[in-house]
């Protein structure tokens, strides 16, 4: 029930977000995922302008809290790298390259795409070179799925 509802989900700390988005996956809901991300970390990244910060309420933004480069109201650090647990997340779970053996010996490449999220590139440098994929869903939003792998 707390889940459902996008300003509390972002209530926790950043760092427990990857736990929350972890478990939304699991559960199927990707794109109630992907949104939260887009709430969270979208408003952080414009307030802090680009850092993640061990604290973060999405209203700061709407508040015009630290938009001019004034401190949060509370005693965060300003860039706090257990907050930044959403970019693995993202490359596993929304760009979908994971991998299967150690040092990507072998990789599952599984993107997710949708109606709500129909594209997404990323990569992910490997001992081996680089892993890069585009998954794009047809212009008729059909079940096909195009891959590129770079």
């Amino acid at each position: 029930r707390e889940f459902s509802d996008l300003a509390t989900i972002c209530s926790f700390a950043p760092f427990n977000q990857y736990w929350i988005l972890q478990a939304l996956g699991n559960a199927g809901k990707m794109d109630h995922a992907l949104a939260s991300i887009r709430w969270c970390w979208g408003s952080m990244t414009k307030v802090t302008r680009g850092c993640f910060v061990e604290n973060f309420d999405p209203r700061w933004q709407q508040q015009g809290l630290m938009l001019d480069g004034s401190k949060a109201p509370g005693p965060p650090s300003y860039c706090h790298p257990w907050s930044s647990g959403v970019v693995s997340w993202l490359t596993s779970n929304h760009v979908g390259i994971r991998p299967l053996r150690p040092g990507y010996d072998e990789a599952l490449i599984a993107p997710f795409v949708s109606e709500l999220n129909p594209a997404v590139n990323g990569s992910v440098s490997t001992p081996h070179g680089t892993i890069g994929i585009e998954a794009r869903l047809d212009s008729a939003m059909s079940d096909t799925l195009w891959i590129q792998m770079s």
